[in-house]
């Protein structure tokens, strides 16, 4: 994909003048279903979804654009007895390479407070159901918590943005970060995406255990005096 045809597929995201009011593009979503995740090895499809990257403002806000990326992860490659592990190995970290080029791209617009929002939102999402607002009943299956969860999490570290951040509703003064939500997700303390058994499950345990202690998620903070680990007690 060449620069004229991303220019061609999207001109809105390219035209500065007045805007109509209708549904915000959402390129990279579009070409990551049509290609799938392997196409992220390629720099020259990176590079088109760095140029589609923009605003997310211009896209349907900060945290539906977040959500939108939570629904992508599983295992990057599967073991084929054809293939070498080191050729699977180089892939991966080209996959992997390319996914923080472009998440980079997303977010490079944002102010502080919006990097909040949009590591909240992911977070929040990758968490519990990544595909609340894809299917009507949700996950009927365990959903991968893999490595391009932990690289998003890491490029917003890296651009400074507080893994405590707290989402404020217009009726609250203090908001819960995103790690309370998740807890309080599990204990069914808020909506319920029907998953059927499949919200303990080792891929999420290891992603909390990562926010915990690689990412310095604090598990006292606290939301109308009831901390994080307080929720999943109930």
């Amino acid at each position: 994909m060449c620069c004229v045809q991303v220019i061609t597929a999207y001109p809105d995201l390219f035209y500065s003048g007045p805007t109509s009011v209708g549904k915000a593009p959402e390129p990279i979503r579009d070409l990551l279903d049509k290609w799938g995740l392997g196409k992220l090895a390629s720099p020259t499809f990176v590079s088109a979804l760095e140029m589609l990257g923009g605003n997310p403002n211009n896209r349907g806000g900060v945290r539906t654009v977040a959500k939108d990326l939570a629904k992508y992860d599983d295992s990057i490659s599967r073991s084929s007895s054809s293939i070498p592990n080191a050729m699977i190995a180089a892939k991966d970290a080209a996959i992997l390479n390319g996914w923080r080029r472009m998440i980079s791209a997303t977010i490079r617009q944002l102010t502080l407070h919006e990097l909040g929002e949009f590591l909240h939102a992911y977070v929040f999402r990758k968490g519990t159901c990544p595909n609340h607002n894809h299917i009507p009943y949700h996950c009927s299956a365990a959903d991968e918590i893999g490595d391009l969860a932990r690289a998003t999490v890491e490029v917003l570290l890296a651009a400074r943005v507080d893994i405590n951040h707290r989402h404020r509703e217009s009726d609250r003064r203090d908001g819960p970060t995103a790690l309370h939500q998740i807890c309080l997700w599990l204990v069914g303390a808020m909506w319920d995406p029907s998953c059927r058994g499949f919200k303990h499950t080792r891929s999420r345990a290891r992603f909390m255990r990562f926010l915990i202690e690689r990412c310095g998620a604090d598990v006292s903070a606290s939301v109308e005096t009831l901390g994080a680990f307080d929720a999943a007690d109930r």
